[in-house]
């Protein structure tokens, strides 16, 4: 049973300010730092829903947004300790003589790694999501919902593909990969020959393109999401505007 007044212009607000910002984060990822804005607005959407299902005493409400707030919080956690370590790593092989080749198959292989465990944590954070759309559409009446779930549906599967084809592509070719490297910083400070061009489009050219795809139906699928809860706090001043508009009405005398 849900309380006597659910806080939903509070909620609206919060999950239009967080879904807009993971959709900057996405669409201006690479820019610096607007992509930790879009983490914080995973972590402000992840709020709205904890506070949904509090006000309408909806437990799956309440673990989607801790799964989106904790997930968020994990992801952040991991690419920095990873970030660190290779900057550490570098520092320390500038310093030692190593070969080159083993420190780059190194991190082809610690980046492999990162992205499984990016991907065991984002694909069953996002079904969760999409199930947490679809209900909402069905508890708040609001189509937008739907639409979005559909969206971040599709987002999933091209994102799937594109990063199992990755993994499997750069583990296959793993010493091309080295052998592209070792070529490109012999050329550096001259054009890459269109033959390495050519080489490593083929590695990573159509994982690149799904994820692409991928970013674009997620853009959309945040955007409607924003637009949803908004259009839940729209909702709230419309019905409170209609019951002053029925105060209002002067008595028969």
């Amino acid at each position: 049973m849900a309380t006597t007044k659910p806080r939903y212009k509070l909620i609206g607000l919060l999950g239009l300010l967080g879904y807009l910002f993971a959709m900057l984060g996405i669409a201006l990822g690479i820019i610096p730092y607007v992509a930790i804005l879009g983490l914080a607005g995973v972590i402000v959407a992840g709020i709205a829903w904890i506070i949904l299902g509090v006000d309408l005493k909806d437990n799956y409400y309440k673990v989607l947004g801790i799964i989106l707030v904790a997930s968020t919080i994990a992801l952040f956690t991991m690419i920095y300790t990873w970030a660190y370590t290779i900057i550490i790593q570098i520092i320390m092989h500038q310093h030692v003589s190593t070969n080159k080749k083993e420190v780059f198959e190194n991190l082809i292989d610690q980046m492999l790694l990162l992205a499984a465990l990016i991907s065991l944590i984002i694909w069953p954070t996002e079904v969760f999501h999409i199930v947490g759309h679809f209900k909402a559409r069905r508890d708040l009446e609001i189509e937008l919902f739907k639409y979005s779930a559909i969206t971040r549906l599709i987002a999933l599967i091209f994102n799937m593909i594109s990063t199992l084809l990755l993994i499997q592509n750069m583990y296959t070719s793993k010493q091309e990969i080295l052998k592209i490297i070792e070529d490109v910083s012999r050329s550096m400070g001259t054009a890459i020959p269109e033959e390495i061009m050519f080489k490593l489009a083929k590695i990573i050219g159509l994982p690149l393109v799904l994820a692409f795809i991928a970013s674009i139906a997620m853009v959309i699928a945040n955007t409607l999401s924003a637009v949803g809860f908004n259009k839940l706090r729209k909702f709230v001043d419309e019905v409170e505007k209609n019951v002053q508009s029925i105060h209002q009405i002067p008595t028969p005398s």
